[in-house]
C-alpha cells in the first residue's frame, strides 16, 4: 500500500513539473514575440509579425502530428474586414482578400461577434479577438485550429493579444 502511495504521488509530482515546463515555454515564447513585435517600424511589417508569432506560440510539443492552424489579421473597412496578413494553409494570395472569403464560415461568425461583444470570442477550435489601439482603425485577429484550444493556450493567446495592442499604439 505504501509503495502505490509513492508511485501515485511521484506520477502527480511528474505531471506537475511537466505542466510547469510547459507554462514556462509558452511565456518564454511570448517574451521572444514581444520583443520582436515591438521592433517593428511599418504597419505591414508588424502584422506580418503578429501572425508569425500566433503560430509560434501556438505550436507546441504537445501538439498532435496532424495539428493544423490558420492565423490572420485583417483591417476594418466599411462593412468588411480586409487582410493584410495570413499564415497557414491559406492561399498565397491571400493579403488583400475581403476576410469573409479567407476564413471558414464558422470563423467569419467569431469575427463578427468579437466585433459586437468588444470581447474575444472561443468557438471549439476558433479565436478571434478585436485590436483597436486609440487613434487608430480597428483590426481583428482570428485563429482557426484543427484542435480545441485548451486553458493554457487562451491564457497565452489572451496575455499576447494584450501586449499587442500597446505595441499598435507605440507604432501609430
Amino acid at each position: 500500500e505504501k509503495l502505490l502511495t509513492s508511485v501515485i504521488s511521484c506520477l502527480r509530482s511528474y505531471i506537475d513539473i511537466v505542466t510547469i515546463e510547459k507554462n514556462r515555454r509558452g511565456l518564454e515564447k511570448i517574451v521572444v514575440a514581444a520583443d520582436d513585435i515591438f521592433q517593428m517600424r511599418s504597419l505591414p511589417e508588424f502584422l506580418r509579425e503578429v501572425v508569425f508569432q500566433m503560430q509560434e506560440i501556438l505550436f507546441h510539443d504537445t501538439a498532435p502530428a496532424n495539428a493544423s492552424i490558420r492565423t490572420v489579421c485583417a483591417s476594418k473597412n466599411g462593412d468588411s474586414f480586409v487582410v493584410h496578413a495570413a499564415a497557414g494553409d491559406f492561399p498565397s494570395s491571400a493579403e488583400g482578400l475581403e476576410l469573409s472569403h479567407a476564413l471558414s464560415a464558422e470563423a467569419y461568425e467569431c469575427v463578427i461577434l468579437a466585433e459586437k461583444q468588444k470581447m474575444p470570442v472561443y468557438e471549439k477550435g476558433i479565436y478571434s479577438v478585436l485590436l483597436h489601439p486609440e487613434g487608430g482603425e480597428e483590426y481583428v485577429l482570428c485563429v482557426e485550429k484543427s484542435t480545441p484550444f485548451d486553458e493554457w493556450e487562451k491564457d497565452l493567446l489572451e496575455i499576447f493579444c494584450a501586449n499587442l495592442v500597446t505595441a499598435f499604439e507605440n507604432l501609430m
